[in-house]
């Protein structure tokens, strides 16, 4: 039986995705000085974001910046429903990036890694919470992350069945 969605059980499993990223992401680099940022949730019905919550360590002078964007990739998301990942409406020259998933109850958005890491991570939070299948997950990496190599794909899939629990290491 599913679990109820609470605001604290998205962070939590949101903190599990960054010890997950930084123990199998195959390019540490990416992570290098990023341990944490912000997660906003939205719904379509709602048109607007829920809550947007730190997620894990933000350095001070990225605050603003990452709560900004969080709630701006599930806003653009909303106002794009045939897009599953706000990817497909980024604009650089507007500040608008990749970090959002559309699931089949909630709009995620998540800013402070790297803009493909931001995404990732949404979709696992949307697998790990039940608002996408594993076959929606598989199509959108393959779709929109072709080059992820295999290895690390096959341990995000299964890690997502536990809710990518390792206990904290950040």
């Amino acid at each position: 039986m599913e679990a109820k969605l609470t605001r604290e059980r998205a962070v939590e499993t949101a903190g599990f995705i960054l010890n997950f990223l930084k123990l199998e992401w195959p390019n540490k680099s990416d992570l290098e000085g990023r341990k944490g940022g912000y997660l906003s949730y939205g719904m379509d019905s709602l048109s607007a974001v829920i809550f947007t919550e730190k997620v894990r360590i933000v350095r001070y002078e990225k605050r603003e910046k990452y709560v900004r964007l969080s709630s701006e990739k599930v806003t653009r998301l909303e106002k794009h429903p045939k897009h599953a990942l706000s990817s497909e409406s980024r604009n650089p020259d507007k500040n608008e990036w990749g970090g959002a998933v559309r699931g089949h109850k909630y709009l995620r958005g998540f800013s402070g890694l790297t803009e493909e890491l931001d995404e990732i991570a949404m979709i696992g939070l949307a697998l790990a919470h039940d608002d996408l299948s594993v076959q929606e997950v598989e199509s959108l990496l393959a779709k929109h992350y072709p080059r992820l190599e295999k290895k690390f794909v096959k341990c995000f899939m299964g890690m997502a069945q536990t809710d990518f629990e390792y206990g904290h290491i950040l």
